[in-house]
């Protein structure tokens, strides 16, 4: 009888705790190309989802909760070209580091 009262509590919460723990992070830092200095508010998003990030003034991200799967990361700040990085691989054994180094968009405005 006690063992049917705890399979019927206990077991189903057993069963869904791994379900839990299927997401990883995505972290990494946000530099110029060519004083490599950190970009600090930089937007690092995952394409076509919902998952992003800001970097800190140091030029640090994390973005977290992502589900295991293939995706393309983008970095964008004003000023700066856009960066992707394709097919990245984010799997539940460690966090997935990605880091940018992102150009200057130089830019010439013509006189009005």
């Amino acid at each position: 009888m006690h063992f049917r009262i705890f399979a019927i509590i206990i077991l189903p919460f057993v069963f869904t705790l791994p379900t839990f723990a299927q997401t990883s992070n995505i972290k990494g830092k946000v530099t110029d190309l060519n004083t490599n200095a950190a970009i600090p508010f930089a937007q690092v998003y995952i394409n076509n989802t919902t998952y992003n990030a800001v970097t800190d003034t140091n030029g640090n991200y994390t973005i977290s909760g992502v589900v295991p799967g293939i995706y393309n990361i983008t970095c964008s700040y004003i000023g700066y070209k856009p960066l992707t990085n394709y097919e990245l691989q984010v799997t539940t054994v460690k966090s997935l580091v990605v880091n940018f180094s992102l150009e200057e968009n130089a830019l010439i405005l013509s006189e009005v």
